[in-house]
């Protein structure tokens, strides 16, 4: 197979921009679709959200519109290396390079299924600092192994059905794992509003969040029975302070599980530890985050050493033994407190959770007795969800990764002819 570049392959390879996003005349009633990185998914592209007007083309020479079948490729940032096809006239802005209008010897798919196969290849061509990019320059230089066309369609052919049925089985996985999340949420936000009893005799809450509980359980807020305490700022706290040894310094990115992964810990000195006594951990803490991914939740278990937290968390333990904290674990987990904190965020786009709006959470407080009953009931339950989960989130790690190898040995010319002849024929048969 020859080896070329890919600016031999194809007579368009450029790029687009991004009109002011202040001047509405360029986005309002717009009908040209314009492609952001975002829409992006590895595959077919079917839609596009954004749209510019046709003012947007005629004042922006750069920005083309692009013929469908085109194949595009991030080249910035967190989705660098991302592509996608698309099936109807496009423009895009400046993070992504478009392939067009390939030379006859070309099967667009083809250079595709290739790139893909290139990724990470591609990706560590990338330059810059804080953000790697891939500059157009380098998209062009690109080699790649190119057969006959009637052999590039063979190839295509071929993948596009296998890779169909491989999709179709991660997808399929996907959406169990989904409704097994549904069924572990519902588990729980029915334990620990309604109990373990389903003949016991129920009363109105009187919160919308929660709706009827058992006529013996109580109704407490946060506020009334925790202890609650974050840190104020990081009181000059560098990251060129962190050491090897020392006491513990707990993040949101060391909850796994349900509770705190002490291996990836950073470590501080004695006098920043001593700097905030209030927020010095002690063994069975509950922790939950405030920033970032709001309402992550651990259990402090086996606290090797003396330990802090650092800004984007809160520590709550319980007052006056109204609870045990493995019972506000599951409580903070449950649908009840998702549905509360959605309710506090209407109109808000920031993403943090604010001390005031967490102590005022009211939630359904049964006998301590109930507490480890249900706590012990979701434990169990807890675990038995989790192995089915894993052992699904393999297989869908192994499809993909076979996924990955199909297209590796069917565009390297590593299956033979023979063979992709015979599955096509046996699909065909099955499909008639």
């Amino acid at each position: 197979m020859n080896r070329v570049k890919l600016s031999w392959l194809f007579n368009t390879i450029s790029s687009g921009t991004t009109p002011p996003t202040n001047r509405n005349e360029y986005y309002d009633s717009g009908k040209i679709n314009w492609l952001n990185t975002g829409d992006l998914n590895d595959g077919i592209v079917q839609d596009i959200r954004k749209k510019v007007t046709y003012k947007a083309i005629y004042d922006f020479p750069s920005l083309k519109v692009y013929s469908p079948n085109s194949i595009v490729m991030a080249m910035y940032g967190a989705t660098i290396g991302k592509l996608g096809i698309i099936n109807q006239e496009f423009c895009t802005n400046q993070a992504c390079v478009v392939l067009s209008n390939p030379k006859k010897n070309v099967d667009s798919k083809f250079i595709y299924y290739c790139l893909m196969n290139q990724r990470e290849d591609i990706i560590n061509l990338a330059n810059g600092g804080g953000q790697p990019n891939i500059s157009q320059s380098i998209v062009r230089n690109i080699r790649l192994e190119l057969p006959e066309k009637i052999l590039q369609e063979l190839v295509v052919k071929y993948l596009d059905k296998k890779i169909v049925m491989l999709s179709n089985l991660i997808a399929t996985k996907e959406k169990q794992i989904k409704l097994l999340e549904e069924q572990r949420q519902a588990m729980i936000t029915e334990a620990v509003t309604k109990g373990l009893n389903s003949s016991v005799r129920m009363k109105d809450s009187g919160v919308e969040w929660i709706g009827e509980i058992p006529k013996h359980w109580e109704i407490a807020k946060i506020k009334y029975t925790t202890y609650v305490k974050g840190r104020i700022g990081w009181q000059g706290l560098r990251s060129d302070e962190f050491i090897d040894d020392g006491p513990y310094l707990v993040t949101g990115t060391n909850f796994k599980n349900g509770i705190v992964d002490w291996q990836d810990c950073y470590h501080i000195s004695e006098d920043r530890y001593n700097e905030a006594v209030p927020i010095q951990l002690k063994e069975d803490d509950l922790l939950i985050t405030k920033d970032g991914t709001i309402g992550k939740l651990a259990l402090v278990k086996e606290m090797p050493g003396k330990t802090i937290l650092n800004s984007g968390i809160f520590v709550t333990r319980p007052l006056a033994n109204k609870y045990i904290n493995n019972y506000l674990y599951w409580n903070l987990n449950s649908a009840s407190f998702s549905q509360y904190i959605r309710t506090m965020e209407t109109g808000s786009t920031i993403k943090h959770l604010y001390q005031e709006t967490f102590v005022n959470y009211s939630y359904a407080l049964p006998s301590l007795e109930e507490q480890e009953s249900i706590s012990c009931y979701l434990n169990n339950k807890n675990q038995k969800l989790g192995n089915v989960i894993q052992n699904i989130t393999i297989q869908i790690s192994k499809l993909k990764e076979y996924r990955h190898s199909l297209i590796h040995e069917a565009v390297t010319g590593k299956i033979a002819i023979e063979e992709m002849e015979s599955y096509l024929k046996e699909v065909d048969k099955d499909d008639n």
